[in-house]
């Protein structure tokens, strides 16, 4: 599997000793992890050194102790790893993109409303969904296949408009369709001017008159991982010909009255503020254009792209933003509004599709470190040096007289022997032995250079595996935080507890996958990005935990079965009136069976092939003792539920 340690020395791994904790206080433990960036005010550290969270802004909302939440899950009987949901920040999250917007239109004295729109590929769970529309605050709901405009549905007495994006075929808008014409708010976006047909007959053999939008092709390109959203290759929306076709094919048909909505989408997790504003300037022009050639548009649909600030800088990096939730609505309807005055023109009713600022907070994966590993060396090594092992003795010699004035320098000479000593083993002139030495004295090295170039965040890949610990972690990356691995993604990692002492070591964190891209290496650190996390050497009897957070929008439907681990423990944690925490409502994880059942095999026929062979190999107890073992994995958890 590639890991430093095994199952095997798990227990060795575990029962080190943790070292004497140094005068260290919960405030630099909130500045090495940076919680105040990236927690929004909802994660703290109490007195005892545990993380806690405050799923909510309003003063009653009480604390609540992450460990301790944890611990008491795991007395109900759910093992492993486990995805937390905050209710409560969900619906804060609603509330105060709400409340930006209202202050914004109220600074700006703004005449159109602002309606807040889900786009429920962002998490499809039910009781995500749910949440938000039950918030409070009335949210629109964004689909963009069939599938999703079946689960929105159950929702139409509650939401005050669907928007139907993505691709579409007659059944898609059929349905759509009927729903309008019994009254509920349903919006058609016309994404491919092909699309057109099918809308004008479909309308015209129901009877209905339907809500149509046009999604326009913007040339402002966005900006990060998803800058091809937009642009003029960008995969979605009609040119400004297009928009033409479609107004002049509308007016024939005689429903250019249904043209209510203009639709843009810029992107997610657009990093800079410009960027906002550049593409408000070109979809207003737009909308002014419609209202002059007479079409009715009430809705300017922005889209997505409100970012999260995952590493807590307030810059315009990809994994951050340069902007407030306030800032982002005073520069959409600071745009509308100049513009929309200047020609004389309403102001457009806005609508956002925010899904990732509303739904990332909300949750935390919490996982288990089942063991962990450091290089040994931290002192050169004192057996003596084979003669027949001139460049081992050369290599011992550069970390018995380092010079850290020449660290570099060093550090180079030392790649180049250890390169000569891999060889020297390869053809038989060194042996085992002093390879061992070998080793050690390059991990010492290794230390010794990171230390005098001032603990490096970024050290040269090299030296970095020289100097970091690695610690084994219950959970799959590519079930649970597939965007770490797919796109370099990055989130918040830091230990739950233990937060009033000094870390003790330098981590990369590696899943329990059989695949070297199972491991995260790149880590939120005080300047900016890290190699390591900074953790705690767990002690004999710890459970050590750590938490990555942000990971509500978009980890859970995309994560996959690499290596059969499948769906975690989900907890889902609400509030009672007075501001406590109510009981934790847990969704049980998949057990291997039904990741098994996923992949197209049946228990059944597993239970019977595997006791045809096990009844085959012998006659006495140790076949049937055998077929228990494997029905206790089979309806097992697929993850780790012991160190031992």
């Amino acid at each position: 599997m590639g890991f430093l340690f095994s199952l095997q020395g798990m227990d060795r791994a575990l029962t080190t000793q943790s070292a004497p904790a140094t005068a260290w206080t919960i405030e630099e433990s909130m500045e090495l992890y940076r919680t105040q960036g990236w927690g929004l005010g909802y994660v703290h550290v109490d007195a005892e050194g545990d993380l806690t969270i405050t799923p909510g802004s309003q003063p009653h909302i009480e604390s609540i102790s992450l460990p301790k939440l944890v611990d008491d899950v795991e007395a109900m009987g759910f093992q492993g790893p486990m995805l937390i949901r905050f209710g409560g920040i969900l619906q804060d999250r609603i509330t105060r993109l709400n409340r930006a917007f209202t202050e914004s239109r109220s600074r700006l004295n703004y005449a159109g409303h602002y309606q807040g729109v889900y786009p429920v590929k962002v998490n499809q769970d039910r009781h995500v969904v749910s949440e938000v529309v039950a918030s409070g605050t009335p949210m629109g709901l964004e689909v963009g296949s069939k599938p999703e405009l079946v689960l929105a549905m159950a929702y139409m007495d509650r939401t005050p408009l669907i928007i139907c994006n993505g691709y579409k075929d007659r059944d898609y808008i059929e349905l759509a369709l009927r729903a309008t014409g019994l009254g509920f708010p349903i919006f058609v976006v016309v994404d491919r001017l092909e699309e057109l047909a099918p809308i004008i007959d479909l309308a015209k053999s129901l009877n209905v008159s339907p809500n149509l939008g046009l999604r326009a092709r913007l040339l402002t390109e966005g900006v990060g991982k998803w800058s091809e959203s937009a642009g003029g290759f960008s995969k979605f929306g009609l040119t400004a010909g297009e928009i033409l076709l479609a107004v002049n094919q509308l007016e024939r048909e005689g429903l250019k009255e249904s043209l209510k909505l203009l639709h843009m989408h810029q992107g997610s997790q657009i990093s800079l503020l410009d960027v906002v504003r550049q593409s408000a300037q070109e979809i207003v022009r737009f909308y002014l254009e419609l209202r002059k050639m007479g079409c009715p548009i009430e809705y300017v649909d922005v889209g997505g792209g409100l970012g999260v600030d995952y590493e807590g800088l307030s810059s315009s990096a990809p994994c951050s933003v340069n902007y407030s939730l306030g800032q982002y609505a005073d520069a959409l309807l600071g745009v509308f509004a100049e513009r929309c005055r200047e020609a004389g023109a309403p102001e457009p009713n806005v609508v956002t599709e925010s899904g990732r600022a509303l739904t990332a907070p909300h949750a935390v994966l919490v996982v288990e470190v089942m063991g962990w590993s450091e290089p040994v060396g931290r002192d050169p090594a004192p057996e003596t040096i084979p003669e027949q092992a001139p460049e081992v003795q050369t290599l011992h010699t550069l970390a018995m007289e380092f010079d850290k004035e020449r660290a570099d320098l060093i550090w180079e000479q030392a790649l180049m022997l250890f390169e000569s000593i891999k060889q020297g083993f390869v053809l038989g002139r060194l042996d085992l032995t002093a390879r061992s030495i070998a080793e050690r004295v390059m991990v010492h090295l290794g230390r010794l250079v990171h230390e005098a170039k001032g603990q490096d965040p970024k050290p040269e890949s090299r030296l970095q595996g020289y100097v970091s610990e690695r610690y084994l972690t219950n959970f799959s990356m590519f079930q649970s935080l597939p965007d770490a691995w797919a796109i370099g993604q990055l989130f918040p990692i830091m230990p739950l507890q233990r937060l009033h002492e000094e870390p003790a070591a330098e981590a990369i964190l590696q899943d329990l996958t059989c695949d070297s891209d199972g491991q995260v290496k790149r880590f939120i650190g005080v300047q900016g990005e890290n190699a390591t996390l900074p953790v705690h050497h767990p002690g004999p009897t710890e459970r050590y935990r750590l938490g990555f957070f942000l990971v509500g929008a978009y980890q859970e439907i995309l994560g996959d079965y690499h290596n059969l681990f499948g769906d975690t423990h989900v907890v889902e944690v609400g509030l009672k009136a007075d501001g406590s925490m109510a009981k934790p409502v847990v969704r049980r994880g998949q057990r291997s069976v039904d990741v098994l059942k996923a992949v197209s095999y049946e228990p059944s026929e597993l239970y019977d092939a595997v006791g045809r062979l096990a009844r085959g190999a012998c006659k006495d107890d140790r076949a049937a003792q055998f077929i228990e073992a494997y029905a206790r994995l089979v309806k097992g958890c697929p993850y780790l539920t012991s160190r031992s």
